[in-house]
């Protein structure tokens, strides 16, 4: 099985522990930064290559670390030449990118509804493509369904009724905001705003790339050579913006920048302000 190191935590945790479950071997690869379209691509060919007897893969489509906005189809495409299936993470890119999962190429993904859709927490849902269903084993000891039944995948227990209920108008705000086109866009040019802004100024390395392909509203950049989680701590002390630290990548610790949909374009402004005086601090 392969992971790779901008794969989410407990994805990583779920496949060592279907490893040792299993009795089969993890591998985990490191992506090149930064990234392109090419070498991510090239990177899981390579590990296609030298690992013959790979079956399955965790892949990410939006990385919570940085944004990078993996690209999917060319990657599942290669996995189908090697006959390795592809469970795709799509906690990220639900709601702020426009795809189709059959496009994709991709038939197991995990998705939630609070972070982009605007749903309460604890709301998410599996796809499993009918066709494979049975490549999949019910939960353990499952016989509240039977195991042609997908609902079977899961844990039986008492919904979070009062969530649920509040689907309906979920997707209703959903779609009269415009989906996950208008979204995007919106968070996309956010992101620009301040991208185009700090990427030059010596002391800022940006860690997700500008290719349209390869990013969404979330981005990642390094005051190099600081402590960033000390930088993390005076954006907030001193200017009021709310940022976060993430670790686990091969790049190391980065400041995880993500506008909301009513960020305005004067916040932009803030932040680009803040990260332009704490450089030169």
């Amino acid at each position: 099985m392969l992971i790779s190191d901008l794969e989410y935590d407990t994805v990583k945790g779920a496949m060592r522990w279907l490893a040792g479950y299993r009795d089969v071997e993890v591998i985990e690869l490191s992506h090149t930064h930064p990234a392109s379209f090419d070498s991510l691509v090239q990177t899981y060919r390579d590990a296609f290559t030298q690992y013959p007897r790979l079956k399955l893969m965790a892949l990410t489509h939006v990385t919570h670390r940085t944004g990078l906005v993996m690209p999917v189809a060319a990657i599942a495409q290669a996995a189908r030449e090697h006959d390795i299936d592809v469970i795709l993470d799509g906690a990220h890119a639900l709601g702020q990118i426009e795809f189709n999962l059959a496009e994709l190429g991709i038939q197991f993904a995990g998705f939630n509804l609070h972070k982009w859709i605007g749903a309460p927490l604890t709301l998410g849902f599996l796809y499993i493509a009918p066709e494979r269903l049975a490549d999949i084993d019910p939960d353990m000891g499952e016989f509240h369904y039977p195991a042609t039944d997908v609902r079977a995948r899961t844990s039986y227990s008492t919904p979070n009724f009062p969530a649920l209920m509040t689907l309906p108008l979920v997707f209703e705000e959903h779609r009269k905001l415009g989906g996950s086109a208008a979204k995007g866009a919106r968070v996309n040019y956010l992101r620009d705003l301040w991208v185009n802004q700090v990427r030059a100024l010596p002391g800022i390395e940006v860690l997700t790339p500008d290719d349209p392909r390869l990013y969404c509203g979330i981005t990642a950049f390094k005051f190099v050579g600081r402590d960033q989680q000390v930088m993390v701590d005076r954006l907030l002390r001193d200017f009021d913006l709310f940022t976060t630290t993430r670790v686990g990548a091969a790049f190391g610790t980065c400041i995880r920048v993500t506008p909301g949909l009513v960020t305005s374009a004067a916040d932009i402004g803030v932040l680009v302000n803040a990260i332009t005086q704490l450089n030169a601090d």
